[in-house]
C-alpha cells in the first residue's frame, strides 16, 4: 500500500513538472511570435520610411562665395526624390572637396524630412608660383586652387620663386609636392612667421629652392638673404629693423642686399 501511494505521489508530481514545461514552453513560443512580430513592423516601417518617406525635396547650399550653387548641386550628384539615407554623406563631403579646389570644407545635414543642407567653407588664395611663366594660385598649406593667365589676380599675393627643376608635382586641386619634400613646409612656416612679424604685405617673394639658402623680397628694393629657416622671426625682424633704418636716412628705393643669415650680425651691400 505504501509503495502504491509513492508511485501515485511520484506521478503526480511529473505531471505537475510536465505541465510547468509545457506552460513555459507556452510562453517561449508566445515571446518568440512578438518579438519576431515586432521585429517584422520594424522593417516593414524601415522599409517604408526608405522607400516611402524622407525623399529629398530641397538641397539648399550655404556659404558659397565663389562657386555657383549649381556647379556645387552637380558635384553633389544626388538627384531630388531619392532617399535621405541613400548616400554616403562622408563620401560626398570628399567628393565635393575634390572636385571644387576652393572648397576647404564641406558639412552635409539631414535636415528631416526632405531637406539636404550642404555647408560650405572656401579657401582663399595667399600666395602663387610661377613655373615656366605658368601661374598657379596657392593656399597657405600648399593646395593649389588654380591656374590663371590673370595678372589681376595675383595682386597682393607672395610669389614663390622656383625653378621648374624643383617641383616634383604640380596639378590643380592637389598639393604643390616638391623634389625637396621638406620644401613646402618651410614655404608655410616662413609664412606664417611673416604674418606674425607684420612683414607680409612688404614681402614681394620667397625664393627658397634651396631651403639651406632661402631669400626674400623685402619692399621692392631688398633681396634678402635668410639662410635657413632656423630662427626664422628674429632674423626677419632684424630684415625689418635694417630696412626701416636704411628708408630712415634717406635711403627709400635703394636696392642692395641685406644679409642677417646670422642673427647677431647683419650687412647690407648695395646694389
Amino acid at each position: 500500500m505504501q509503495s502504491e501511494n509513492q508511485g501515485r505521489y511520484k506521478r503526480k508530481a511529473l505531471d505537475l513538472d510536465e505541465i510547468k514545461q509545457r506552460q513555459l514552453n507556452k510562453r517561449m513560443r508566445r515571446r518568440v511570435f512578438y518579438v519576431a512580430l515586432f521585429s517584422v513592423l520594424i522593417l516593414v516601417s524601415t522599409a517604408i520610411c526608405f522607400f516611402v518617406l524622407f525623399k529629398i525635396k530641397t538641397v539648399s547650399v550655404e556659404g558659397l562665395t565663389r562657386y555657383s550653387e549649381e556647379e556645387i548641386l552637380e558635384a553633389f550628384g544626388v538627384e531630388k526624390g531619392t532617399n535621405l539615407y541613400a548616400f554616403d554623406k562622408d563620401d560626398k563631403e570628399k567628393s565635393l572637396v575634390t572636385a571644387l579646389p576652393y572648397i576647404n570644407n564641406v558639412i552635409i545635414e539631414r535636415d528631416l524630412p526632405t531637406t539636404v543642407i550642404i555647408h560650405v567653407e572656401e579657401k582663399e588664395p595667399c600666395m602663387y608660383v610661377d613655373i615656366n611663366e605658368e601661374k598657379y594660385l596657392l593656399t597657405d598649406d600648399m593646395h593649389i586652387l588654380e591656374y590663371t593667365a590673370s595678372e589681376d589676380k595675383l595682386y597682393g599675393l607672395l610669389k614663390i620663386r622656383m625653378e621648374p627643376k624643383n617641383v616634383r608635382r604640380c596639378i590643380v586641386g592637389e598639393k604643390l609636392e616638391f623634389m625637396d619634400a621638406r620644401t613646402g613646409d618651410i614655404i608655410a612656416q616662413a609664412y606664417d612667421e611673416m604674418i606674425n612679424a607684420g612683414v607680409l604685405s612688404r614681402v614681394g617673394y620667397i625664393d627658397a629652392n634651396n631651403r639651406f639658402g632661402i631669400y626674400l623680397g623685402l619692399d621692392d628694393c631688398y633681396d634678402v638673404y635668410m639662410g635657413d629657416i632656423d630662427e626664422f622671426d628674429t632674423k626677419l625682424y632684424f630684415a625689418k629693423g635694417i630696412a626701416d633704418k636704411l628708408h630712415s636716412l634717406g635711403n627709400r628705393g635703394e636696392k642692395g642686399r641685406i644679409d642677417v643669415s646670422e642673427i647677431n650680425k647683419g650687412i647690407f651691400t648695395p646694389e
